[in-house]
């Protein structure tokens, strides 16, 4: 649940940028926004690097990191490659569909629901806003519940509703009306933020404590790469080439597939409770 904590970024990001996108956008005229206000979030954002900044040089480490300052690993990104290689793929093939529908939630749904359903902008982002704020709400929850019922069990069943809503996803957007919209993005998210919460916590346990942060660096930057970073990109091509929202669900269900491989392989001692597990195990 702790861990979780730090994955509450992303949605609680896109409740602030929202709502002030929306508050800009409502307070100029279209001229307006497109001469100088949309400059105005970005300029904003200066004092959360700043913020971000202070936490950084103020941040301890933790006790177990610590313990082991002493003897951390010369090379550590060689020494996941050598010794935990298995953990690596591991870790990058869980983030892998989360993080691609992630970024269809964030990035491509907004355009398609303006573009292709109709919606107006204003909706649109309201819609955003809306979803953001469940999957804010949802990651806590589900962090909490992957300490009781184990990582594993959470991951699969947010990758299951992740499968199951895959298309309903585009059936309901595509009625055009904005409640069906809604509703759509907020079931998704339920998926999203099953599959996200306990990713630091799963992250953390998988790597020996003398190279964790390289292993959760690597895994995380994998995953967004090869998940999220072309997902809109390929989202927008398989619909231009089809012609039909079946492509990017059948996409959807790709990359599933693939973390749910990946979820498949996570160690046996995560896959209890974690008041259950042997700490020795960790």
């Amino acid at each position: 649940m702790f861990g979780s904590y730090a994955q509450i970024g992303t949605p609680l990001g896109m409740v602030l940028s929202t709502l002030v996108f929306l508050a800009v956008r409502g307070a100029t005229s279209a001229e307006q926004f497109a001469a100088w206000g949309w400059r105005v979030p970005f300029l904003l954002s200066i004092v959360l690097v700043l913020l971000g900044l202070y936490i950084r040089l103020r941040v301890v480490e933790s006790p177990v990191f610590t313990e082991v300052r002493e003897r951390r690993a010369r090379l550590p990104v060689a020494k996941v490659l050598r010794h935990q290689p298995k953990a690596l793929l591991v870790a990058t093939g869980t983030f892998v569909g989360n993080n691609t529908l992630g970024y269809i939630f964030m990035v491509y749904l907004v355009s398609y629901s303006v573009d292709e359903a109709g919606l107006g902008q204003q909706t649109a982002l309201v819609n955003l806003l809306l979803g953001s704020v469940a999957w804010l709400a949802l990651t806590p929850l589900f962090g909490g519940l992957s300490d009781r019922i184990g990582r594993r069990n959470v991951y699969l069943l947010g990758s299951a509703l992740n499968l199951l809503w895959a298309f309903p996803l585009f059936w309901l957007i595509d009625t055009r009306a904005a409640l069906m919209v809604l509703l759509a993005q907020v079931v998704y998210v339920v998926g999203v933020a099953a599959t996200y919460a306990p990713q630091a916590a799963l992250f953390t346990e998988l790597f020996r404590p003398e190279w964790r942060y390289s292993g959760a660096s690597l895994s995380y930057s994998h995953g967004a790469v090869l998940g999220g970073g072309f997902a809109p990109i390929i989202c927008t091509a398989l619909f231009g080439h089809f012609g039909t929202t079946a492509a990017i669900s059948g996409y959807v269900v790709v990359v599933n597939l693939i973390s749910l491989a990946a979820i498949a392989a996570i160690p046996r001692h995560l896959v209890k409770p974690a008041k259950h597990r042997d700490p020795a195990a960790v």
